[in-house]
């Protein structure tokens, strides 16, 4: 003890000195490579590191079993335990979920590069892993670097390549130089099928809006370059877009907020590209269902307002086109709004107006059927009574006889 501070034993020290020269090599902190080959005896290594891992933690399978930190210092003790000759890689913990392992030229292996023993290592820490049973992980190879102090190139390979899980799926090695398309390069953005996406959801075209999504989704690992982060954002910039679009339609703004920060937050925790579009998917079916059960409500109120029309006036002359001009619509739009909300053509809806309006004065009124067939709005009694009995099943005149029947037997 020197004052209250304790000192750390031999091994406590090589340790962070590894640790810290883990650091120093991907950030590129030495000048030279005569700089960074001192500090690597110092850790323990017979020369310089050439090849980088990167060890991603993925999703626990079976629930929070260990947290984050612990899962990663546990696959630093496994590469150890497999490496074995601490000369011959250096291992840190990067980040809660990552664990950076750089590997030293080693033994001829046969015809075997650098790259392929380092992916059948990868694919040993992976299995080992597996079988803890309570995490998985990706592991991501870089490629050899010529210039050994460089080898931060391999390592952000590697990081790159681990990154595909988001792509590919996780629990596997992936390495960067079997990556399709690099250096992947973004590629043009879909932005007309993201305008005839927004044209979609604006009419409520549930079925076409997914056709363009189909289409928008197909195309988005290309348009990102394979990059996860910008997978996301550009799906929360759909989604910007979107909201937009369903505010334009007359979703009320607090709705459309309301989607727009749950789904924001669901893209930023997708692990995987196949939870991103399912999280996409949803996102689009709740905006329709939002603009489609507006336009049931204004529609609603259209049809109310026409159908109140019909009848302050079913006794004049009526056509379709007279009150498709009062509710400010086309007269076919207005006729499909009938069949569909009141289940009859705007002809049927008009007859059983003037049929209502009948029944009212031959109940209420000492007028003759003749009088009452033109009062209802009819012009001729043969074709008024027809009618009339079509719909009540009985003639005008049996009608009026029978609810006075009804009306003197039930006076007390």
């Amino acid at each position: 003890m020197i004052g209250d501070q304790k000192l750390l034993d031999p091994d406590q020290v090589i340790s962070l000195v590894r640790r810290t020269l883990v650091s120093d090599l991907i950030a590129e902190r030495f000048s030279d490579e005569a700089e960074a080959l001192r500090h690597a005896r110092v850790a323990g290594l017979s020369a310089l590191p050439t090849v980088a891992l990167v060890i991603a933690m993925d999703t626990p399978r079976c629930g929070s079993l260990w947290d984050d930190a612990a899962s990663c210092d546990d696959v630093c003790g496994l590469v150890a335990d497999l490496l074995r000759e601490p000369s011959q890689y250096v291992c840190a913990v990067q980040s809660v979920d990552e664990v950076v392992v750089l590997l030293c030229p080693a033994a001829p292996d046969g015809d075997a590069d650098a790259e392929s023993v380092a992916a059948r290592l990868a694919e040993t820490i992976r299995r080992a892993v597996e079988r803890l049973g309570a995490a998985t992980v990706t592991v991501g190879v870089g490629t050899t670097v010529v210039a050994p102090a460089r080898v931060r190139k391999s390592y952000e390979e590697a990081k790159a390549a681990s990154g595909y899980r988001f792509f590919l799926g996780g629990n596997r090695v992936i390495c960067y130089r079997d990556i399709p398309g690099k250096p992947a390069m973004p590629s043009a953005f879909p932005y007309e099928a993201e305008r005839e996406l927004c044209r979609r959801l604006k009419a409520g075209d549930r079925e076409s809006a997914r056709t363009s999504l189909a289409r928008l989704l197909e195309e988005l690992p290309q348009c990102v370059g394979g990059n996860p982060d910008a997978a996301r954002l550009r799906a929360t910039e759909v989604l910007a877009v979107w909201s937009r679009a369903a505010w334009e339609a007359g979703v009320d703004h607090k709705t459309v907020s309301s989607l727009c920060s749950t789904f924001s937050e669901r893209f930023r925790v997708a692990e995987t590209i196949e939870l991103l579009r399912e999280s996409v998917g949803q996102a689009l079916e709740e905006m329709v269902d939002e603009v489609l059960d507006l336009r049931l409500c204004r529609c609603k109120g259209i049809v109310d307002q026409a159908a109140a029309y019909v009848r302050t006036h079913c006794t004049s002359e009526l056509t379709l086109e007279r009150v498709a001009n009062v509710v400010h619509l086309s007269p076919f739009y207005l006729s499909h709004l009938f069949r569909k909300h009141l289940d009859c053509t705007f002809v049927q809806f008009c007859t059983r107006a003037r049929v209502a309006e009948a029944k009212r004065l031959l109940c209420e009124s000492d007028l003759s059927i003749t009088e009452v067939c033109f009062r209802a709005g009819y012009k001729d009694t043969g074709h008024f009574r027809d009618v009339f009995k079509r719909i009540e099943g009985v003639s005008p005149t049996q009608y009026r006889r029978n609810r006075l029947r009804a009306n003197t037997a039930s006076r007390p």
